[in-house]
C-alpha cells in the first residue's frame, strides 16, 4: 500500500499544469549601445497543455507586438506553460528567447546585435 501511495504521489507531482493570466514584459535594446529600440516587432508564442492526456502541448496563442519609444513591450495570455519570443528585423541579427512558465509574471529583456 505504501508503494502505491508513493507512485501515485509521484504521478501527481509530475503532472504539468498551465499557468493562468500570464503577463510577459521586457525591454529590447541595442547590444552595442545598451539603448532601447523603438518600434521593434516581436512574435510571441505561448504554448499550453489544456486537457492533454499525455502531457503534450495542445495549442498555442500567437501575437505580434511592437516596442514603444522606451523599447518596452508587454504580452498578455489567458494561460500557458511555455513562451517563445522571436525578433527578426532586417537591421539586426535574428534572435529567439524562451521560458518555461511557473508563475504569471515574467520579464524577458532582449539585446539585439546589429548586422
Amino acid at each position: 500500500m505504501k508503494k502505491i501511495l508513493i507512485v501515485f504521489s509521484l504521478i501527481l507531482i509530475s503532472c504539468h499544469n498551465d499557468v493562468e493570466d500570464i503577463q510577459i514584459t521586457g525591454v529590447v535594446q541595442n547590444k552595442t549601445t545598451n539603448k532601447p529600440i523603438n518600434n521593434i516587432k516581436l512574435k510571441v508564442e505561448c504554448w499550453y497543455y489544456g486537457n492533454s492526456p499525455d502531457e503534450s502541448y495542445t495549442g498555442k496563442y500567437d501575437t505580434i507586438i511592437k516596442t514603444n519609444v522606451n523599447g518596452e513591450y508587454k504580452a498578455i495570455f489567458k494561460k500557458g506553460t511555455f513562451i517563445y519570443i522571436e525578433v527578426d528585423e532586417p537591421e539586426f541579427e535574428k534572435i529567439g528567447a524562451s521560458k518555461h512558465l511557473r508563475w504569471s509574471n515574467y520579464t524577458i529583456d532582449i539585446s539585439l546585435k546589429s548586422k
